[in-house]
């Protein structure tokens, strides 16, 4: 017990000398709560206006290259829009637009062309079919339901190329240029080919 005494005496004379002690020599701890401040409001007005700087060029740098993009976005778009021109003289005869008609087909879906089409300029096309048959007071020696069969199939190829459309035309275009080919060798004498598709009345099959 006596032992105990003079250690509780002991640890109690040590408190009370560490509160003089801190009593006397108080830290000043304020430069803690202070740490990381700028006392000095030019700098901190340098360092605001850097900053403001450092956004200003970063959101200019953004715009330019957003204006950038879109440029060469209307770019693109205007070159994969151009309309495919292909004259089409209204007052060529039935046997002369039937052979351009046939070239245009043997150049576009001919020899694989078809695995590939280019909706743009066959759309064109399909219309300068439909216009210069309707302008026509004559079909010479054609026989009338192929007229009516290569509107048809220029209307439905049509349909199917117009953008909102998920329809393939590949049938439809095929088919015209089979109507052309065969009209071709029946009006024209084509002969470059000796195959007779036997889709028309006017040609029939063919020898």
């Amino acid at each position: 017990m006596g032992k105990l005494k003079y250690v509780g005496v002991a640890f109690l004379a040590v408190v009370a000398l560490s509160l003089v002690l801190y009593g006397i020599f108080k830290p000043d701890l304020s430069f803690v709560m202070d740490w990381g401040k700028n006392d000095n409001p030019s700098t901190q007005q340098e360092a605001a206006d850097q900053m403001t700087n450092t956004a200003s060029a970063e959101s200019s740098q953004q715009s330019d290259a957003g204006e950038s993009e879109e440029e060469n976005t209307t770019a693109e778009g205007e070159a994969g829009t151009e309309e495919y021109v292909e004259e089409v003289d209204m007052d060529l005869s039935l046997g002369d637009f039937i052979a351009q008609m046939h070239s245009f087909y043997n150049n576009t879906l001919g020899y694989g062309g078809y695995k590939s089409i280019d909706d743009q300029k066959q759309r064109e096309q399909a219309r300068k079919v439909l216009s210069y048959l309707q302008g026509q007071d004559s079909y010479e020696e054609i026989e009338w339901s192929d007229i009516e069969s290569i509107q048809a199939h220029a209307q439905t190829a049509l349909a199917k190329m117009d953008p909102s459309s998920d329809d393939d035309p590949t049938q439809s275009l095929l088919y015209l240029h089979r109507y052309f080919h065969d009209l071709d060798v029946g009006l024209n004498d084509y002969d470059a080919a000796e195959k007779i598709w036997g889709v028309t009345k006017t040609v029939g099959k063919g020898n």
